[in-house]
């Protein structure tokens, strides 16, 4: 995971934008008419966004009135939320331009609302409240808050993430010699306790262990026969550090604690998979 840059624009620009493309009609008269309560609120939102305390913002029952109103300004294939999608994108490194960094696994195919829409209709086109995410995990987003106001999700415009290592992968050979992953969370390097709760609940609430896992155990077989193919000219060794420089770049390019990354940090310092990789080569030879 890496943290995203947030919209630099004026977000209630978007939101007037996307009231004014709308055909004159009843709808479009209701949302004019309270233009100055969302251009008040667009303003509490960003206080809140740039103190990064957006779980004190309360709902507002007044607008449960517009709802639908609000949500029909909402739509994915309309102008204004394709550029609001194809700013943001723009705005990212390319390396992580088109991948959902809640999870790193899948491609960012939809746009997740920070606060839900539900609740916080009034944000809906709100560029700063909302996520390039997949569809995957913007399914399991069904709330932002625990009952008690506690976050669940990383917020990752705002959340800054440790660089220190906290998701690893233990590995185990069956009764066939084949490899299965299991990744977890442990937080052996001191890091803060309030974070790494929150990192926690993510990874919990979107099924990201599991996910990676099965994940893992896709690509794994795309490794061993890079490193396979490899041991024709190159000594094991000599490969293992060819990988662990690439891991150095590949942290700096998709984040410290990315799942690939991880996973062949796992495999080339651990012992048993080298005498792994050794038999194999030589059951191939013969």
């Amino acid at each position: 995971m890496k943290n995203l840059i947030v919209y630099p624009h004026n977000s209630l620009d978007v939101h007037l934008a996307a009231v004014g493309r709308k055909k004159t009609s009843d709808s479009k008269r209701k949302l004019i008419s309270i233009e100055n309560n969302v251009r008040t609120d667009y303003s509490e939102y960003d206080l809140h966004f740039y103190d990064n305390k957006l779980e004190y913002l309360q709902k507002k029952p007044f607008y449960q009135i517009f709802k639908s109103d609000l949500q029909s300004l909402y739509d994915y294939q309309n102008k204004t939320i394709t550029e609001v999608k194809g700013h943001i994108e723009k705005l990212q490194v390319r390396t992580i331009r088109n991948t959902c960094q809640n999870c790193t696994i899948n491609s960012a195919n939809t746009l997740d609302h920070i606060l839900p829409q539900g609740d916080f209709p009034e944000y809906i086109v709100n560029p700063k409240n909302l996520f390039p995410c997949c569809s995957q995990c913007n399914s399991y987003k069904n709330k932002y808050l625990e009952a008690n106001g506690v976050k669940l999700f990383l917020n990752l415009y705002l959340d800054n993430l440790p660089e220190e290592q906290y998701l690893f992968v233990h590995f185990d050979f069956d009764e066939n010699d084949e490899i299965d992953f299991n990744y977890r969370l442990e937080n052996y390097y001191g890091i803060d306790d309030k974070i790494f709760a929150l990192i926690e609940s993510h990874y919990e609430k979107l099924h990201l262990l599991e996910r990676m896992r099965l994940r893992a155990n896709e690509v794994y077989s795309e490794i061993e026969n890079s490193i396979l193919s490899g041991l024709n000219k190159l000594s094991l060794e000599m490969i293992f550090e060819e990988i662990k420089e690439n891991i150095s770049n590949d942290q700096k390019a998709y984040g410290f604690n990315h799942w690939k990354c991880v996973l062949k940090l796992a495999l080339i310092n651990d012992m048993k998979y080298s005498e792994y990789i050794e038999e194999k080569k030589e059951r191939t030879r013969a």
